[in-house]
């Protein structure tokens, strides 16, 4: 590393990149970011940032949604327009193959021709879910509707939240309920800067989190079930650590709806970080039988509370838990944010971003975000 070096925390991306400005023999430097600076950090704490590339693989994933919400949209002439100009013809050699980009093309044709015949029962479908009651708003996915692990599972609206109920993993669970996407691969998306900031911030982020996730769940009729909400642990925990970010935010959202907050019912063996682990099969057998659950009776379903889901195998391993306690009782996921990467959904010709999030539950993050500040200052 040398001064003037682009560098990024590795284990706080919510700070974003700073640049060296004075190096010391220890092994430590100072380093100046837009919002704080670090005047002696370690160097094996950070990670050298390579902003052209950056930018270009953003550049590429941006152009690569273009073109594949054209193909969606069913304008081809556009969509073959951006890539033969902005893909064959500044790479040659193709970042994104010309056999790959055809094979979008032939299943966004499927896709649309087959449009026409699923509206109607798709529209009976929401229908459903958007009767009175949360067992009915909270449907049980038929048989053979879970997506294999490598696919991309797409969720659909329940009130002002996303359903997913084919996540590869979620099961025994209903589904999950979730705000918004946090894409990996678009770090200026707004949803996936404030699903990180909550991931690494305070007080003011919980707020912020809470306005939002309290009026998702306003929007489905929850009446006249007695509702329940638990919440996942940190792998290094036994129990739900008081003035945690997601004890903080359960018990904020179920004082404003009227839930009852369980905060003791779940236990966990302390296990080892899943994002150490590699492999989808080390994930699930690393969970495997870590948590117990304790719930008490009279309750019609049990939330399970997450910060951010991927393939479900933590809402799994709870609900597994939960059933062990209470057979047939209900429960679905309630996170934040659903990882994704928006160039992997493409390549099964989908388009995942965040355009369909109630532009309300924005206003209410922020306004959170803003309300604190205010009350602290």
């Amino acid at each position: 590393m040398k001064i003037g070096q682009p560098v990024r925390i590795r284990e706080r991306p919510d700070v974003g990149t700073g640049q060296i400005e004075a190096i010391w023999p220890t092994g430590h430097c100072r380093v100046v970011f837009p919002q704080a600076v670090f005047s002696r950090i370690r160097f094996g704490l950070l990670e050298v940032v390579d902003v052209a590339a950056e930018a270009e693989r953003e550049r590429r994933a941006v152009l690569k949604n273009e073109i594949i919400s054209c193909l969606i949209e069913g304008d081809f002439e556009r969509a073959d327009h951006l890539y033969r100009t902005e893909c064959d013809a500044r790479d040659p050699k193709g970042w994104w193959r010309n056999e790959l980009y055809q094979a979008s093309v032939e299943r966004a044709r499927k896709k649309i021709a087959s449009q026409r015949a699923r509206a109607e029962s798709q529209q009976a479908q929401n229908n459903h879910d958007s009767a009175p009651g949360s067992v009915r708003a909270l449907p049980v996915p038929p048989q053979g509707r879970v997506v294999p692990s490598g696919q991309v599972p797409m969720p659909r609206p329940c009130g002002q939240l996303l359903w997913f109920d084919r996540l590869p993993k979620s099961a025994p669970a209903l589904g999950i309920l979730a705000i918004a996407w946090r894409l990996e691969d678009i770090s200026a998306d707004v949803w996936t800067r404030r699903l990180t900031a909550f991931k690494y911030g305070g007080r003011a982020e919980v707020w912020a989190a809470a306005s939002a996730l309290e009026a998702g769940l306003k929007s489905i009729n929850w009446s006249p079930y007695r509702i329940a909400m638990v919440s996942a642990l940190s792998h290094g925990d036994t129990h739900l650590r008081s003035g945690s970010q997601l004890e903080l935010l359960g018990t904020t959202v179920c004082e404003r709806l009227g839930f009852d907050w369980l905060p003791t019912a779940l236990t966990e063996k302390p296990h080892r970080a899943l994002h150490m682990l590699h492999g989808a099969g080390a994930r699930d057998q690393e969970l495997k039988d870590v948590y117990s659950a304790r719930i008490p009776a009279g309750y019609d379903c049990v939330l399970v509370l997450d910060d951010l889901v991927t393939r479900g195998t933590t809402i799994s391993s709870i609900a597994t838990a939960i059933h062990a306690d209470s057979p047939g009782l209900p429960v679905a996921g309630c996170v934040l944010g659903k990882h994704e990467r928006s160039g992997f959904a493409a390549t099964y010709g989908l388009v995942v971003n965040n355009d369909q999030v109630p532009k309300e539950l924005g206003e209410l993050w922020e306004e959170g975000l803003t309300l604190w500040n205010a009350r602290e200052n």
